[in-house]
């Protein structure tokens, strides 16, 4: 570490540490002093130099990891179904992993009675059905509920079964 004198007081160098002592007018007065300092100093930069270290272990584990070649299951995009409901209201376009369970809790809790029109199991049902309501955005009325028209629902149905998902094959 370099101290510059200055007469009678020393002065640390900022720029090599960091960390400066200060005595009663803000000058280490006393070689004590001094030490004191460059002993702080020294632990500061071991500190800092474990810390380095250990950042850059965590930096080298985290690349590796993207190094490896994903295995088949990690690959696999999430699979469930996309469905479409008639009602007096409307079509719904929705999502679910289990669709006779989602039926029947929907006529249990909605006022209306509903008839399932299909349901495709597909790859990635979250952003497929993201895109079907984003599509028919222009006819929503609300939540999932849109206003379709035969044409519609042909074009979604013919949608789903393009990208329908059997097991490891797409059908």
């Amino acid at each position: 570490m370099s101290i510059i004198r200055s007469s009678d007081l020393f002065i640390p160098n900022e720029s090599e540490c960091g960390l400066i002592l200060y005595s009663n007018a803000g000058y280490i007065r006393s070689k004590e002093e001094v030490k004191k300092l460059i002993s702080i100093c020294k632990n500061h930069l071991k500190l800092k130099d474990s810390f380095i270290k250990l950042e850059n272990k965590k930096a080298e584990e985290s690349a590796e990891l993207y190094r490896e070649e994903p295995s088949k299951k990690d690959r696999q995009l999430p699979t469930g179904y996309i469905y479409l409901i008639e009602s007096v209201n409307g079509f719904k376009i929705g999502k679910t992993t289990t669709p006779k369970k989602r039926f029947e809790y929907f006529t249990v809790k909605l006022p209306f009675n509903i008839k399932p029109l299909f349901w495709f199991k597909v790859e990635d049902y979250h952003k497929v059905e993201l895109y079907l309501q984003n599509k028919f955005d222009f006819k929503h009325i609300n939540g999932e509920w849109f206003d379709l028209s035969e044409l519609d629902i042909k074009y979604i149905e013919t949608y789903l079964k393009e990208r329908e998902y059997n097991g490891d094959t797409k059908t």
